[in-house]
């Protein structure tokens, strides 16, 4: 499956996001058989560092918009995005979460997105089978995730940032923000675990993370 992934910045993150819910919604009123999520971006980023990621303030991107459906941006939504950076992506769902809440509200818990970057000594069907084989590692060593989802860069799309050398992005879903904080990783051992198989393939220093809330507005009762 293919998608379109795209991060968005205005001049005002109330208002962009609230900008692109809002057509976000009439898209999909318009496109019935189509799927859009927005994931705002939360404003206190400071989460990540309870699991000792590095944290953004002020942060970078406002929104991520997940797109099923057109192989190029909708003018509407491009005009909503303001500045953007997107990509097309092959869509890995490693293992799904059960939805049971409307269409156009905010999905429950907490949410992680990723941006990653590969290491530059590897091409990009070797950095696809090791992303891909991390699902194993993560199911072992990340007993919380409700969901996760892997995206890997098809091709770019023509108004991306330069600068955003990304290769994939990652998308962890928690019940709640306490199992984010106590169950991110299964026991003691799992960080050195999971540290031991991304660093193989994934460029540390040009990769970062965001804690957003998702909304979806698709009536699909899977991911």
């Amino acid at each position: 499956m293919t998608a379109l992934f795209v991060v968005s910045r205005g001049d005002d993150l109330d208002t962009h996001q609230a900008g692109l819910l809002d057509a976000a919604r009439a898209w999909q009123e318009l496109n019935p058989s189509g799927r859009i999520a927005v994931d705002c971006v939360t404003r206190d980023q400071s989460l990540l560092e309870a699991n000792g990621m590095r944290s953004q303030d002020p942060v970078a991107w406002h929104a991520v918009t997940h797109l099923w459906g057109p192989g190029t941006p909708p003018d509407e939504l491009a005009a909503a995005w303001g500045t953007w950076a997107g990509w097309q992506v092959d869509v890995h769902l490693a293992w799904p979460y059960r939805r049971s809440w409307a269409a156009g509200t905010p999905t429950p818990g907490v949410k992680q997105v990723s941006l990653v970057a590969r290491r530059s000594e590897l091409s990009h069907d070797e950095f696809v089978r090791r992303y891909h084989g991390h699902a194993d590692v993560a199911r072992v060593h990340h007993a919380g995730i409700w969901q996760y989802r892997q995206n890997t860069v098809v091709r770019a799309l023509g108004n991306r940032d330069d600068e955003l050398a990304i290769a994939g992005m990652s998308e962890l879903w928690f019940a709640s923000e306490q199992r984010w904080r106590t169950r991110f990783y299964s026991g003691p051992e799992s960080p050195a675990a999971v540290a031991e198989d991304t660093r193989a393939f994934i460029d540390y220093r040009n990769t970062c993370s965001l804690m957003v809330t998702e909304t979806r507005f698709d009536t699909s009762s899977t991911a």
